[in-house]
């Protein structure tokens, strides 16, 4: 009996040792792992942005090294607080979601911005999900966007998180790009149809010279922007005066009124 004691005794100090003498050293790896993200991100804006290394190396290194450390269990909880003095790093009020959005300089008018979301699924398991890879070219849409702000929403059944983020297209607009993303199961999916008479994305244009002053009111739930409408003559969208406001009713942000003023 006093034999066996000892055995598991040993046995809990040995796997006690193992773990601490582990973690440092996956705190090295990631921070080696940042440091390489750092130096590839700087890589970006160096003056021959339209290289063959630009392109077709140093861009999709970064997106795949930064993939793969964000899968690694143990960098959920890693700050990655030399990273995000480079590139944009938001965390949601619960700790559960984490976005990191940059620039890939590679298109000095219609900015490239790549976007990857880290989570925990309902299952306890990190994992990460692309929210834009910059192809937006492609698509039409306005999902390539510095990530700015996160915001828990609850309807007390499930959590959702609105995202609010900034980009531009060129042509002397930027636009503004709201959405809302919830957790199921593995997933990490978009509301659809969560913003009054809009898609899967609240989208706002604007003259580069304008601001969007949008505001939220996280107590009543209320989002407010600057309202802006197309000119069709020059295909811009002009600041009317006005102030559009929705507020969230569990479900849907609805447009409760426009103010005559801004």
């Amino acid at each position: 009996m006093r034999k066996t004691y000892i055995l598991l005794l040993f046995f809990n100090l040995f796997v006690g040792l193992a773990s601490a003498l582990a973690s440092p050293g996956d705190t090295m790896s990631i921070e080696k792992v940042e440091q390489e993200l750092i130096d590839l991100y700087r890589d970006f804006w160096s003056p021959d942005n339209d290289s063959y290394e630009h392109h077709n190396n140093n861009v999709p290194s970064f997106h795949k090294k930064l993939e793969a450390i964000l899968l690694q269990t143990n960098s959920f909880s890693y700050p990655f607080a030399k990273l995000s003095k480079n590139i944009k790093v938001r965390v949601s009020a619960d700790k559960r979601l984490r976005i990191f959005s940059w620039d890939d300089n590679t298109n000095t008018q219609w900015r490239k911005i790549g976007s990857i979301a880290q989570y925990l699924d309902d299952y306890g398991q990190v994992r990460t999900r692309w929210l834009s890879v910059g192809d937006e070219q492609i698509t039409g849409e306005f999902t390539d966007v510095w990530v700015y702000g996160i915001h828990a929403l609850s309807n007390g059944k499930q959590t959702r998180y609105m995202t609010i983020g900034e980009g531009t297209h060129g042509d002397g607009s930027h636009h503004l790009s709201v959405q809302m993303l919830y957790i199921s199961g593995k997933d990490l999916l978009r509301c659809q149809n969560c913003f009054d008479n809009a898609s899967n994305t609240l989208v706002i244009q604007a003259i580069v010279i304008d601001h969007f002053n949008l505001m939220y009111d996280e107590t009543l739930q209320e989002l407010s922007y600057s309202t802006f409408e197309r000119d069709e003559a020059s295909g811009l969208y002009i600041k009317t005066g006005e102030r559009t406001k929705l507020r969230y009713n569990g479900m849907q942000f609805k447009i409760t009124e426009r103010a005559k003023r801004d």
